[in-house]
């Protein structure tokens, strides 16, 4: 009987301790759903930083386009209203060569 005392008063602080901890399905549960969330996270992070990256490393060169196209818009309006008038088309390079008599 004396044996069975300390065996009991053993099994019954086991009892309560293991009913003040999760179950370890409780805690693997609980640790992918944070995990997952993190991940999740991480991972819009890193999109946003994508395209925050793209844009500006294309920004330039829409720029450039865009000039390009303004300038060339330029140029068809000049050569449209040159030939408009009648003027002698433009030559690449400088001006119109002339002719010979």
């Amino acid at each position: 009987m004396i044996l069975r005392a300390p065996l009991l008063a053993a099994a019954a602080a086991a009892l309560v301790l293991a009913g003040c901890k999760k179950t370890p399905e409780e805690n693997v549960e609980v640790q992918s759903e944070k995990a997952s969330r993190a991940l999740e996270e991480r991972y819009n992070q890193l999109q946003a930083e994508a395209e925050n990256g793209a844009e500006a490393a294309a920004a330039p060169y829409d720029n450039e386009a865009d000039a390009l196209l303004n300038q060339m818009a330029g140029n068809a309006a000049v050569a449209n209203s040159a030939a408009a008038n009648g003027a002698a088309p433009a030559v690449a390079g400088g001006a119109p060569k002339r002719r010979r008599p």
